[in-house]
């Protein structure tokens, strides 16, 4: 009766963080990047992001880890992060950010390519409608949308997901640290990868940055790369995975509402078909049926609107990183507890994407 009461309030409290917060970073990043310069600016947020966490989690207890998991863990921070995350920073500075988000969304297409190709398993039939729906839509949206006039930009933007993807699968197979204290490690990794990366590409301040940009900056660091993926871990513990992964679903349509309330970002009908039908692939591949299936990865989460949720099509394993699996109905009923971290904790928490 007690965890019913809690469950009550901390749900859907929990749901309403990942939902507004990371379904926001994009257009925080929007804001950051009006006098950030791109790599710097992530460079400061996953630095000052990892750092605290990293060092509230020490204090709480948690354990080190040893030198060869840092090896692995800045391995996966280069992939899903830099080259990941760090393309969508990079592309954000053309690109809008409602269209941001809905290519991000397309992560669990290209882990379900992984996946097939790592020999994990190929999509059903069903799953295959959804990956030739989603790629559809992004292909559509990249070539017949506006991203088609934003030349580098635009291919750094496709290629990220697919980095976020294949980053996501290494942290998973590697011995790296779970759950929190993997996110803070995979954040302070990342962050002096960007710093060099910015030293490399040239980038320095031609003024001071605004205010406006340098909350923006904070909101990204503390709202959306600690307190909604703490939300998110709270949500693995209490609910079923399908209802702690659908922000994936939600968070394309809040970042497209907030691009075009407070920036005008215009779609056209292209844009708007394209969106649609990416959203419906996205969500064949990874919505579950009453029928049982395989266990399905629950989350891709280090960032923020860049955590989607993914499947591992048709392959049984003993992955504790594996969420089991629910009906097609969105309940909130909690599962059975895992034995460990129900995620890998590598991915979308740190948002803007």
């Amino acid at each position: 009766m007690h965890m019913s009461r809690s469950n009550r309030f901390v749900v859907p409290l929990s749901l309403a963080a990942v939902y507004v917060i990371w379904g926001s970073t994009y257009f925080g990043l929007r804001i950051a990047l009006e006098s950030w310069p791109p790599m710097m600016l992530a460079g400061v947020r996953f630095t000052f992001a990892g750092a605290l966490l990293y060092v509230v989690l020490r204090a709480r207890g948690a354990e080190a880890p040893t030198l060869a998991q840092w090896g692995r863990v800045a391995v996966v921070a280069a992939v899903l992060l830099v080259c990941g995350h760090g393309g969508v920073v990079y592309a954000q500075q053309w690109v809008d950010s409602g269209i941001a988000a809905v290519m991000t969304s397309t992560v669990p297409l290209w882990a379900a390519l992984f996946a097939g190709f790592l020999g994990r398993g190929w999509p059903a039939s069903r799953e295959r409608v959804g990956l030739v729906l989603g790629f559809s839509g992004a292909a559509l949206l990249a070539l017949g949308g506006p991203l088609g006039v934003h030349g580098p930009g635009a291919l750094v933007l496709v290629a990220a997901p697919a980095m976020w993807a294949l980053g996501s699968l290494l942290g998973q197979r590697w011995d790296v640290p779970r759950g929190l204290l993997g996110s803070a490690t995979t954040m302070l990794a990342a962050g002096p990868l960007f710093f060099l990366l910015a030293l490399v590409r040239g980038e320095r301040f031609t003024e001071v940055p605004s205010l406006r940009s340098t909350l923006a900056l904070a909101y990204l660091a503390v709202f959306g790369s600690i307190v909604a993926f703490s939300a998110y871990q709270i949500l693995l513990a209490r609910v079923r995975a399908s209802v702690a992964t659908s922000y994936a679903y939600v968070n394309p349509v809040i970042a497209l509402g907030l691009g075009a309330t407070f920036a005008e970002e215009e779609l056209g009908a292209v844009e708007l078909v394209a969106i649609a039908v990416t959203l419906a692939g996205v969500v064949l591949l990874t919505w579950r049926t009453s029928k049982p299936l395989p266990k399905d990865v629950s989350s891709l989460a280090v960032g923020a609107p860049e955590a989607a949720p993914i499947r591992r099509p048709h392959v049984p394993s003993k992955s504790p990183l594996l969420a089991r699996p629910s009906a097609g109905r969105l309940s909130i009923e909690p599962e059975r507890a895992p034995s460990d971290d129900p995620a890998p904790a590598i991915g979308r928490a740190l948002g803007g994407r």
